[in-house]
C-alpha cells in the first residue's frame, strides 16, 4: 500500500500543476483581482475577444476579470485616468503580455 501511495503522489502534483502559466505572473490589470470569468490556455479569438490584431489568434494563458478593475496602464501627462473596466490578459509563451479592456457584458464563447 505504501508503494502505491508514494507512486501516486507525484502524479497528483503533476496534474494539479498542469494548465497553469509558466511564469506564475498575472499581467497588470488582471492582477488586481482574484475573481475571473475565465482563466486558462486559449486565445482571444477562441473566446470571442477581438483586438483587431494578429494577437487575437495567438495561444497563451488568458485571464478575463469577472468585474471591473482600476485602470492599469500608463496615461499621458495631463490626461485623466480612464474609468475602471473589465480586463482580458493574454500571457504569451515568451513572457510578454497583451492586456485589453472588454465590454461589461462579455461572456466566454462556447
Amino acid at each position: 500500500m505504501r508503494i502505491r501511495a508514494a507512486a501516486a503522489a507525484p502524479l497528483v502534483l503533476l496534474v494539479a500543476c498542469a494548465g497553469q502559466p509558466l511564469s506564475g505572473e498575472v499581467p497588470p490589470g488582471c492582477n488586481q483581482t482574484r475573481v475571473f470569468a475565465f482563466n486558462g490556455w486559449s486565445s482571444f479569438a477562441a473566446l470571442g475577444i477581438s483586438t483587431g490584431s494578429d494577437t487575437d489568434e495567438q495561444t497563451g494563458y488568458v485571464w478575463v476579470t469577472a468585474g471591473k478593475v482600476p485602470f492599469w496602464g500608463s496615461i499621458r501627462v495631463g490626461a485623466s485616468t480612464p474609468p475602471p473596466a473589465r480586463a482580458a490578459c493574454l500571457l504569451h509563451p515568451g513572457g510578454s503580455a497583451t492586456i485589453v479592456s472588454i465590454p461589461d457584458d462579455w461572456t466566454p464563447r462556447r
